[in-house]
Order: structure tokens, then C-alpha cells, then sequence
């Protein structure tokens, strides 16, 4: 069995993300991260992923430091912090 392109591996992370399979996504997600630490696919997925608002907001952080135009890292920084501001559910 041949190994999977970042590519792939990317898709595959987004693919398991949407069947609610958020574990298994994120170690998709973190291995396309390894070989590409600037994607920012996959930071966005991982962002939305993170089991703690924090770390979203340091995903997204990074994905305005490589994008500052990133709509998707503005809107989702807004979503990460309405959930500190929730707390705990």
C-alpha cells in the first residue's frame, strides 16, 4: 500500500471531520502539519477541531500571520472567542 499525498492526507482529515470523527481528524490534520507546517487548510480544520477555544485561537492566530486577508481565520477568531466567553458547556 502505497503512502498518501499531503494532499490526500488533507482530504481525508476533512473528510473524517465532517463524519464526526474529530480524534481521527485531527491526526490527519497534524500529519499534513508535519510535512506542510503553513497549510493553512488544514490549520482552519484544526482550529475548528480543538477541543479548547485557546487553541483555536491559536490556530487561527497563525493563519493570520501567513494570510491577514484570511476571511475564514477572521470569522472563525470571532466564533473561538464567543466560546471563551461561554465558558465550559
Amino acid at each position: 500500500m502505497r503512502d498518501l499525498t499531503t494532499s490526500e492526507t488533507l482530504q481525508l482529515g476533512i473528510e473524517t471531520a465532517r463524519a464526526g470523527l474529530p480524534g481521527v481528524a485531527r491526526q490527519h490534520l497534524t500529519t499534513v502539519l508535519e510535512e506542510q507546517p503553513d497549510n493553512i487548510p488544514a490549520l482552519l480544520w484544526l482550529a475548528y477541531l480543538a477541543p479548547n477555544p485557546q487553541d483555536s485561537l491559536r490556530l487561527l492566530n497563525r493563519v493570520l500571520t501567513l494570510d491577514p486577508t484570511n476571511e475564514g481565520a477572521k470569522a472563525g477568531i470571532h466564533w473561538a472567542r464567543r466560546r471563551v466567553a461561554l465558558g465550559p458547556g
